[in-house]
């Protein structure tokens, strides 16, 4: 090094949390602004009768409450009190209530079928693009991929899935209280390996990625399950980690949840299956 002319020593980047993108608004066509009033008014009838019915439910039953959301577009769900928690396909939803109540959202309808409009949009412009809402069954929460194959997978000796679980609770430590609870449940569900196994999981922000296995059997009768509480959700194909090398080429998607304990798992991907 030529003393004359030493290293030139640079700053440390600065690395700064790119910020999620917001959504890009989309204007509702002139149409559905036209008629927007018979758009509110055909759903608030069903988000009424919906509301009535959960208001009448124990806090348990609201626990095992979730709603199947059909639309054109994607539909804000902020401040209508239903908190999304999968979206198997670009045009369906699942979700599930936050209170008591479906109040909020027939609100925000209202304002959507009735209030002033404003640079030729109405409030809430969104909820035009929803076409339908119901209490999901069972077999809602079955992603077209499972329906192909569904039968095939019952079959199989095991399935192992990689899973998402995500807590509804506010706060850190409640949420982490809750997914501890989560895998508690899975471990006492799996019945020390009788019906499946908990192989590795991580827990990141309130959400926790778990490698699990359970039989085909286990699998189907837990499918056709309603009650549970609606704590967790998928996460995606690929798994990101395995303890071992899966045999078999399957991969597909899958809502379901477990048959014993109160552990509900919205969507789930298989990974791979072995007969």
């Amino acid at each position: 090094m030529n003393p004359d002319f030493p290293v030139l020593v640079l700053p440390k980047p600065i690395r700064e949390q790119r910020r999620a993108e917001r959504p890009r608004f989309v204007p509702l066509p002139p149409e559905l602004v036209q008629r927007r009033s018979e758009v509110a008014r055909v759903l608030g009838v069903k988000i009424s009768s919906l509301s009535a019915r959960l208001k009448k439910m124990s806090e348990e039953e609201r626990k095992a409450v979730f709603y199947k959301l059909e639309h054109d577009q994607k539909v804000s769900l902020a401040g209508t009190g239903l908190k999304e928690v999968v979206q198997p396909t670009p045009n369906i939803t699942i979700a599930v209530p936050r209170g008591d109540d479906l109040d909020s959202l027939k609100q925000k309808l209202d304002a959507f079928g009735s209030d002033p409009l404003k640079r030729g949009q109405p409030p809430n412009a969104t909820l035009g693009h929803l076409t339908d809402i119901r209490e999901a069954e069972p077999t809602d929460r079955l992603s077209e991929d499972l329906f192909s194959q569904y039968k095939q997978l019952i079959k199989k000796h095991y399935v192992i899935c990689e899973v998402e679980l995500i807590s509804l609770k506010q706060g850190k430590n409640q949420q982490r209280g809750e997914i501890q609870e989560i895998l508690r449940e899975l471990e006492s569900a799996f019945a020390s390996g009788v019906h499946g196994n908990l192989f590795e999981h991580e827990e990141i922000k309130g959400t926790c990625r778990v490698v699990i296995r359970c039989t085909g059997a286990m699998f189907e009768n837990s499918s056709k399950k309603r009650s549970g509480k609606p704590k967790s959700v998928g996460l995606k194909r690929n798994p990101s980690s395995l303890p071992f090398k899966p045999s078999g080429e399957t991969s597909m998607s899958a809502i379901w949840h477990l048959s014993r304990g109160q552990t509900q798992i919205l969507h789930s991907c298989a990974l791979s299956t072995r007969a």
